[in-house]
């Protein structure tokens, strides 16, 4: 079975202009973070949604509320720290509450904290070096995926809606993560390789040419 992961780069807005993301229902498909951004203008849900980087959210808890409404299965970082007084905050209770109904994976033991090196880990929780889209990639793997395809993968060309980032990145963060997101793919291209899944883009320009690159509507219409 294949699946479409999901970044979150300012291409989206062209699939979404070409009409790709009505496509894209029925197929499986991984998103992260802020893509709720998205969904007034869509009806396309994703199956599989992460949380992962919250620095840049308002309200962690809203992001996840959105998610589980549309029915998607959330996995929330396990370090992450809830803002119960915040807007939207969850209060003591929420908080009770997802620890006993929310699917949780750590962070805390990844091997990579704080450091960068040529593969995933080997422990039970997803590796988190490189961010959301290298946890997506691995949870699709550990599903059975195969082939895999990443979109909205543009390496610092800026996110799809103005409002993702709470703060503007500085040009030395851009580049700074720029590199860790491309030693990322780096390294899921290697790993996917090594497990026999195929991983490629289908994504619309960017600057990701870490994978072969696919045309989206060649797959859909093939």
């Amino acid at each position: 079975m294949r699946a479409f992961i999901l970044g979150n780069g300012d291409s989206l807005n062209k699939h979404l202009e070409r009409g790709h993301f009505d496509l894209l229902n029925g197929e499986i498909t991984f998103a992260c973070n802020r893509i709720s951004l998205l969904y007034d203008k869509t009806a396309w849900r994703p199956n599989y949604w992460s949380l992962f980087d919250y620095r840049n959210l308002l309200s962690p808890h809203a992001e996840i509320e959105v998610n589980l409404r549309a029915g998607a299965v959330c996995k929330v970082r396990g370090d992450m720290t809830i803002d119960r007084n915040g807007p939207g905050g969850a209060g003591v209770d929420s908080v009770i509450r997802w620890a006993r109904e929310y699917p949780t994976f750590s962070t805390g033991d990844c091997e990579h904290e704080g450091t960068q090196t040529d593969r995933w880990h080997k422990n039970p929780a997803f590796c988190k070096q490189g961010g959301a889209l290298s946890v997506n990639v691995q949870w699709a793997v550990s599903l059975g995926c195969n082939p895999v395809y990443v979109m909205g993968c543009d390496l610092g060309s800026g996110h799809f809606d103005p409002a993702y980032l709470a703060e503007p990145m500085s040009e030395d963060d851009v580049v700074d993560q720029t590199l860790v997101a491309v030693h990322a793919h780096q390294i899921a291209k290697r790993e996917c390789e090594s497990r026999g899944v195929e991983i490629c883009n289908a994504g619309i320009d960017g600057e990701l040419e870490v994978y072969d690159r696919v045309d989206f509507e060649d797959l859909i219409w093939a």
